[in-house]
């Protein structure tokens, strides 16, 4: 026995000496699985595995009760009438804005919830409709759109106005964006009036013709919102329920307003007043093309190290530990989602062409940057030079307006976490780009605003809504309104109460 323990013991010192890098990667792993075990979050968790508590039965949730007590099959039903009804008007122009408010008003006085219309004789009325809570918080915003842009009707091979179904989708502008929100809005409301739930929260409704009502400050919809003093604003955004990969979904929560800033681009000065540097317009158009073809880098901020943190929470926890990394995060994580990359990276469009404000022979190219909240003008502008170097342009900055994030440790978001995952536990909440414009404008201060579109999109029907033919299943109505209930319900309603 004695003999065979040397043996061993020899055995064990000739691989050290033949095999120290194994050794050595052994010792490195034993240590990282030490560390992490003794560290709090690790010491947490092993004691969580290792302590034995009796099971105790779970009280539902505000959330969980909502499903049994409502016919979602007649919800579901009377959501197809009403986007069936409100696709059929055209919402481009102003008479069909006001016949919109005027007819969302009726649906909602109809049932007995508290309804006014704002600036009915302007061309650009809106709806608020209150269902009352106790007042212990702040109220929270069911905002939409009325309005549509001007469909450009040689994208379309069904009616943009005309509200038509086929193959169970109704087809129209604004089917999966402002409008199919809007309608899960109203159908939200009618839910709460007729289970008569107690809220801690008032719950508004609020359907615009257009942004510029909340974000000027003298406007009425402005002033009587700034009454009400609302905590958080839900609007269309983020972009749904989407596929990562086979097997494994995400919702994409708008938590972020991406900034704007307009950028003028054209030809240096020239030595001689009223003169053209040679080749000005050809260096403007390479400058214009190297523009929309760079893809900046996905720029980090607090949510997208959130996102990306959450994207990496599915691996197991040393890979975790080690894609939370600035440096493996930059190089391992950030590359294979170029995907994302219109929520997580600023974006180039070209506006227009004119000439230069005070050099009517020169021309320039009007650029306007969406960016991240994280970045600053002076960083923004200096790297859009560096990629215009050596042709002999100039850079203006004509106007800007900073990004704004409402972060995902909030009440609000808190309360879309857990309203989606009692649909689907293993579904992924992701805190994105995609919060409403209107975020870095409002008018309105101290609310927090984010992007829900509570339908599930794959990447062929998002393409539909800034394309053409904009669709909108009408069995997505009934779930989509079920989700937003548990949302409100989730962050409103009150603890351990009876649904009747």
């Amino acid at each position: 026995m004695h003999m065979q323990m040397v043996t061993q013991r020899r055995g064990a010192a000739q691989m050290w000496l033949r095999h120290p890098e194994r050794v050595f990667l052994i010792l490195v792993l034993l240590a990282t699985v030490a560390v992490v075990l003794l560290s709090e979050r690790g010491n947490s968790w092993l004691s969580a595995r290792l302590a034995w508590s009796p099971a105790q039965p779970s009280a539902a949730t505000p959330g969980e009760m909502i499903g049994p007590a409502v016919d979602w099959r007649s919800v579901g039903g009377l959501g197809r009438d009403y986007l069936q009804a409100f696709l059929a008007l055209d919402t481009s122009r102003d008479e069909g804005r006001r016949e919109a408010a005027q007819w969302l008003y009726g649906i909602l006085r109809g049932a007995g919830i508290e309804s006014y219309v704002v600036g009915s004789g302007s061309g650009s009325p809106a709806v608020m409709a209150r269902v009352r809570g106790s007042g212990a918080a702040r109220p929270i915003v069911l905002y939409s759109a009325i309005g549509t842009p001007v469909a450009d009707e040689s994208r379309w091979t069904m009616l943009p106005y005309g509200g038509e179904e086929q193959g169970g989708y109704l087809y129209g502008v604004g089917a999966a964006s402002s409008k199919g929100t809007a309608v899960v809005h109203v159908l939200t409301m009618l839910v709460l009036q007729r289970l008569g739930l107690p809220l801690e929260r008032d719950v508004v409704l609020l359907a615009a013709a257009d942004d510029s009502a909340l974000t000027d400050p003298e406007s009425d919809v402005a002033v009587a919102l700034g009454r009400l003093r609302p905590e958080f604003l839900l609007s269309a955004g983020g972009g749904g329920l989407q596929e990562l990969q086979p097997g494994e979904r995400a919702w994409m929560v708008g938590a972020f307003a991406q900034g704007k800033m307009v950028v003028r681009l054209g030809p240096g000065r020239a030595a001689e007043p009223g003169v053209l540097p040679a080749e000005a317009g050809e260096r403007l158009l390479q400058g214009i093309m190297r523009l929309q073809a760079w893809r900046p880098p996905i720029a980090s901020s607090a949510t997208t190290r959130e996102y990306f943190g959450r994207l990496a929470s599915r691996y197991p926890v040393g890979i975790r530990h080690l894609l939370s990394l600035p440096w493996a995060w930059t190089r391992m994580i950030a590359p294979q989602l170029e995907q994302s990359g219109g929520q997580l990276r600023d974006n180039i469009s070209l506006m227009r062409l004119e000439p230069w404000p005070d050099d009517p022979l020169c021309p320039s190219a009007l650029l306007q940057v969406r960016t991240m909240p994280s970045r600053s003008r002076e960083q923004v502008l200096s790297d859009l030079g560096q990629q215009v170097s050596g042709l002999g342009l100039r850079l203006q900055l004509v106007s800007v307006e900073a990004g704004r994030e409402s972060g995902w440790c909030t009440a609000a978001f808190e309360a879309v976490e857990r309203a989606l995952a009692l649909e689907d536990p293993t579904a992924l909440v992701l805190p994105t780009g995609g919060a409403p414009d209107l975020a870095r404008r409002l008018a309105v201060p101290g609310v927090a605003c984010y992007g829900l579109t509570p339908f599930d999109m794959n990447a062929t029907e998002l393409g539909r809504v800034s394309g053409g033919d904009e669709r909108l299943a009408v069995s997505q109505i009934a779930p989509a309104t079920l989700r937003m209930v548990r949302t409100i319900v989730e962050l409103a309603g009150q603890e351990r109460h009876a649904v009747h």
